[in-house]
């Protein structure tokens, strides 16, 4: 797996699909850039958002695949991943450094 230490143009997709190794902390700082209105939480707004393409360009909403995301990792059916979900989901496809 490679890992690559510049987060800000990492696709948040490739976190949970292909071999990019992030730390929880960098996975912390890529999240609250994601969550635009601080409320601890990226919805589908946020990951669209013109600041946020801007940082990651980003096509998982755009392809439906936050949908399945959600599905799988939104542990409390809010519409929205928490850092936790995030993190779980990043860890389960083994993209998490320890």
């Amino acid at each position: 797996m490679s890992f690559c230490p510049n987060f800000e143009k990492i696709k948040i997709e490739n976190l949970i699909t292909k071999n990019i190794m992030v730390t929880e902390q960098e996975l912390q700082e890529i999240f609250n850039e994601l969550d635009l209105d601080g409320d601890g939480k990226v919805n589908i707004d946020e990951l669209i958002s013109n600041k946020n393409q801007a940082l990651y360009l980003s096509t998982l909403a755009e392809t439906g695949n936050f949908n399945n995301l959600l599905t799988q990792y939104d542990s409390d059916s809010d519409g929205s991943l928490s850092f936790e979900e995030l993190k779980t989901a990043v860890s389960a496809v083994g993209n998490l450094e320890d």
